[in-house]
């Protein structure tokens, strides 16, 4: 009876530490404890945030580009239909005289006014760019060397969208409507005034502002007189450092792509140019253009 009993306190002195542990494991987190568990978690869906922002601004690129480029391949495919057809019997290849014939002739450029075009505000950025960094190569030697580099792009383009802003007065031909519900939003290029050619073949797009979208949409005509303000507006993305298979954003150098914002303060069709008048054929001077003449001068 005596080792019954001093076995049962044996065990209740081995059970009694036990059962205190697993009370104490048992017990609600302390108040710095939770703060603490709240704050990670907190700091955890900042992150994923920030995450989600990243990859819908990625995304938001992505179908931009889809968007240039589906305008783009619509443009070749018109400009391809507008080939003439391959004489019969020949091979199918494009002599010089035809390549010649076919091809797209562009405005000449002002290298003096910037903002005759967007096209002139591309090449003054890229000489900008060129007379400030000259020809920039990556990977840059060292981190601190791509920091500077960096931070010495950001003040550029500051100082580009702080002074580089103007009046415009834009022949624009509106080529591609990217969407027609509101906000609308076109694709165009300028034609010079006199020639009422295009500087380039490169399409830009605009959101038309809310008072202009009904007169786009009943209008018969692709040209308009485009007037209000336009300012450079240079990109930073870190993640581009060279120019890539599809220039679709311009690429200016290692970081930095080229853009612009437009403030339209007037929109105002153009009609299409009355066609020419045929040249006289010089075979026919004498007969009816003759008689023309003598009846005038009676």
């Amino acid at each position: 009876m005596k080792t019954v009993l001093t076995a049962l306190v044996l065990v209740a002195a081995c059970c009694g530490p036990l059962t205190a542990t697993l009370r104490a494991q048992e017990s609600p987190p302390s108040v710095s404890e939770l703060r603490r568990e709240n704050e990670q978690l907190r700091q955890r869906i900042d992150e994923l945030e920030a995450q989600l922002t990243k990859s819908q601004e990625s995304i938001n690129q992505l179908l931009e580009q889809v968007r240039e480029l589906t305008a783009r391949v619509a443009e070749l495919q018109r400009l391809l239909e507008q080939r003439p057809a391959s004489p019969s019997g020949s091979d199918g290849g494009d002599s010089a005289a035809e390549t010649e014939a076919t091809a797209p002739t562009l405005a000449e450029l002002p290298a003096s006014e910037p903002f005759v075009a967007p096209e002139g505000l591309l090449a003054f950025v890229r000489k900008s760019y060129a007379e400030n960094f000259g020809d920039v190569s990556v990977p840059f030697d060292s981190s601190e060397v791509r920091g500077r580099y960096l931070r010495d792009l950001e003040g550029w383009a500051n100082s580009l969208r702080r002074t580089q802003r103007g009046q415009i007065e834009w022949l624009i031909e509106v080529r591609n409507v990217v969407s027609s519900e509101s906000p609308m939003v076109v694709e165009y290029r300028v034609l010079d005034r006199e020639t009422r050619l295009p500087y380039s073949e490169r399409l830009f797009a605009m959101q038309v502002p809310a008072r202009f979208e009904r007169r786009l949409r009943e209008a018969d005509t692709q040209t308009w007189l485009l007037r209000g303000v336009a300012g450079i507006d240079v990109n930073i993305n870190r993640d581009r450092e060279s120019m890539g298979f599809f220039d679709v954003t311009p690429f200016i150098g290692p970081y930095v792509e080229f853009g612009f914002n437009l403030n339209v303060n007037a929109l105002l069709a153009v009609p299409a140019p009355e066609p020419a008048e045929p040249e006289a054929n010089p075979d026919d001077a004498g007969t009816d253009g003759g008689s023309n003449a003598d009846q005038n001068g009676s």
